[in-house]
């Protein structure tokens, strides 16, 4: 469904940044969001921005507020009362998520950042103690499966270094930009990218161009457009956002970037 899909790709990035940073994958960390906030329709997120219920402990400095939450007691769902964090942003919650689990030495002990696979971490979460309910690794695994999260974890080496330029004018004729691909990492085999939101604006590369609409994927490709879609060219002095989604060949996006460029005067 639409809001899932909304939810996900509002978190994606920094799951996956997080993962790069931290090592925790970024199939955990969806479905632990998924599952802590309630897709993120929990009061706790929508107020605080806490996706994971995170509580207000362990030297906590920050802003806090009290919320109702369950907790289980020697088997037992009880209401209770408990102090949480406060983050300006869901990208605060997920770094600090991320920081909780690193600075927790329980974690590194049980082998959560050692463990090979989503399986392996949800479990080592539970043996660990994040979660008081006694199926949470089971949650875990089952929301990763449903939603097929571990995608995000095969793309934590996953990079497009990309730069560009502007022309006023391009062989005498209208304002144009280009796009240069100064780096990728080797499971990209496929770039798209275009200008703003107009598609007919856009580059394809390949590594192996399938017809002539491609241009071969290498190091320091460039290519100008001087026309836009609907035959709309370039204004000098205007700015322009290009972005740059590579996918393997299996067709997953695996890297994201974008640039800004600025067409000059004259």
């Amino acid at each position: 469904m639409a809001y899932t899909d909304n939810f996900i790709n509002s978190i994606k990035n920094g799951a996956i940044a997080s993962m790069r940073k931290h090592g925790v994958l970024a199939s955990i960390t969806i479905a632990q969001a998924i599952l802590e906030s309630s897709w993120g329709n929990s009061t706790l997120a929508k107020e605080s921005k806490n996706l994971f219920g995170v509580k207000a402990i362990g030297g906590w400095r920050g802003a806090k507020k009290s919320y109702a939450t369950y907790e289980y007691y020697n088997g037992k769902k009880t209401l209770i009362n408990d102090y949480f964090r406060v983050y300006n942003s869901y990208a605060e919650s997920i770094e600090d998520h991320a920081l909780f689990l690193v600075n927790n030495s329980r974690y590194k002990q049980n082998g959560f950042f050692s463990a090979k696979d989503y399986v392996g971490q949800a479990n080592a979460l539970q043996q660990a103690g994040y979660a008081t309910a006694p199926n949470y690794a089971q949650q875990l695994i089952a929301l990763i499966k449903q939603y097929n999260l571990s995608k995000y974890d095969n793309i934590k080496k996953s990079y497009i270094n990309i730069d560009g330029g502007s022309y006023a004018a391009y062989n005498r004729g209208a304002p144009g930009v280009n796009l240069i691909i100064r780096e990728y990492s080797p499971d990209i085999t496929r770039v798209f990218a275009w200008v703003d939101s107009d598609k007919g604006a856009s580059w394809a590369f390949d590594l192996v161009p399938p017809n002539c609409n491609y241009t071969a994927l290498k190091k320091n490709t460039s290519k100008v457009i001087t026309a836009r879609n609907g035959g709309y060219s370039f204004s000098k002095g205007s700015n322009y956002k290009i972005t740059v989604k590579g996918y393997n060949k299996n067709g997953q996006i695996l890297a994201e970037n974008k640039i800004i460029i600025k067409v000059p005067l004259k």
